[in-house]
């Protein structure tokens, strides 16, 4: 009950240390304190455990190797060098010697060419000196490598996607994306995933440049000014849609269609419109003119004033 009373009023603590002597809050210190002790003994114990078992399995592998047969003592000593010679390789590569760090890689491959890592790591160092089938031949090398064989998943997709990279850097935007994909059938990781993603925006940008032509636009302009007259708004709206998206930097387009978007009484879209003329000029006075007929629709009378 005391401990209670303590904790809806701490002025209760000094009346209870008065009458018993015992300083409640010194035994929750104290308390705080040898949980913590108890926790970094326990962390400590673990930390021990685990060093301990590190150590009986390396003496145990060393064991084992010991035990093998010369032949493949000699096949594992050679996997040891191609690492060391690979580590190297990724020393001089951070370091833009590139000379030297293809040196090293085609080491590693020598003394272990079953390891597919290696090519893409040679590969790597052709893509940035530009040279990309080189790059490319390379990873088609450490793919051949896995196939009819055990094979590491995760390396192969690390391998596929150095290659698709390639692929995108050659102007080959369809084959890379497709090997991209078949990247991520062995390993789904994010980083596969994110240079899927960035290659599709580009082949779409792409797409989006190709299909500018401001004489088409100017047709369906002059379609849509036709219709405009007729009174067929919607139809009208239709013909500007596609007058911008064949040559989206027109700022007379975007307030054409603003116009249209006011007949119909949309005035939310028709300041869009205005604002994406203004985009492209700030002092397209017609921009500033649609943008203000549309909060004046909207009854901001105060915001249509600063525009005109």
């Amino acid at each position: 009950m005391m401990l209670q009373l303590v904790q809806t009023d701490p002025r209760w603590m000094h009346v209870f240390q008065e009458l018993t002597g015992i300083d409640l809050m010194q035994m929750q210190a104290d308390r705080a304190k040898a949980e913590e002790e108890k926790d970094k003994e326990a962390e400590k114990l673990a930390e021990e455990m685990k060093k301990k078992q590190a150590e009986e399995e390396a003496k145990a592998k060393a064991a084992a190797e010991a035990a093998l047969p010369q032949e493949e003592k000699d096949k594992l000593q050679k996997k040891k060098d191609a690492e060391a010679k690979k580590a190297q390789g990724n020393d001089f590569y951070k370091k833009k010697d590139f000379p030297k760090a293809i040196e090293l890689y085609s080491a590693a491959i020598e003394l272990n060419p079953d390891d597919i890592i290696f090519y893409s790591n040679l590969a790597a160092v052709y893509m940035e000196m530009k040279e990309f089938d080189q790059a490319i031949e390379h990873c088609n090398t450490g793919i051949e490598r896995a196939k009819g064989a055990a094979y590491d998943y995760v390396k192969l997709a690390k391998v596929m996607a150095r290659k698709a990279a390639c692929l995108f850097n050659k102007g080959e935007i369809e084959a890379s994306i497709d090997l991209y994909k078949s990247a991520l059938l062995e390993d789904n990781t994010f980083a596969i995933k994110d240079a899927l993603k960035k290659v599709e925006k580009a082949k779409k940008d792409n797409e989006a440049k190709a299909y500018i032509n401001p004489e088409i636009a100017e047709q369906h302009k002059q379609k849509a000014a036709a219709l405009v007259k007729e009174g067929k708004f919607p139809d009208a709206i239709k013909e500007y849609d596609e007058a911008l998206r064949r040559d989206p930097g027109n700022k007379g387009l975007f307030t054409n269609r603003a116009l249209v978007y006011i007949k119909l009484m949309e005035p939310v879209r028709a300041k869009q419109d205005a604002e994406e003329a203004l985009k492209i000029d700030p002092n397209f006075v017609r921009g500033w003119v649609r943008k203000g007929t549309a909060h004046k629709l909207m009854k901001e009378f105060h915001k249509a004033l600063e525009c005109f």
